[in-house]
């Protein structure tokens, strides 16, 4: 799962980089542990951070799992959701405590 929430504009389309003006970014993903999605959105964070956009990057698992590092000027938010889920019972479990 990997979603992206972009202010103003379509993720399809790269960012106008001559706007004078930054863009507010949310990227949501489950976490940062080893995977090539989660490099890809460190990286994208830390780019688009470093390029004076104001970068939200949360992740459903905490940050003590992170594999990848993100830059200071990317606010890290970690909701510390995730579960290990050993059955299907657990894993029922674990989604509703997710989203309610």
């Amino acid at each position: 799962m990997l979603i992206a929430v972009f202010d103003g504009f379509s993720p399809f389309f790269p960012i106008d980089e001559s706007s004078p003006m930054p863009r507010r970014l949310t990227f949501v993903i489950p976490s940062l542990a080893m995977g090539g999605a989660e490099r890809s959105m460190s990286m994208m964070a830390n780019r688009w951070a470093a390029r004076g956009h104001h970068v939200t990057l949360i992740t459903l698992d905490s940050a003590r799992n992170d594999t990848y590092t993100v830059s200071k000027n990317v606010n890290r938010v970690a909701l510390n959701v995730m579960g290990h889920s050993d059955g299907l019972f657990k894993a029922i479990w674990n989604n509703w405590r997710r989203v309610k």
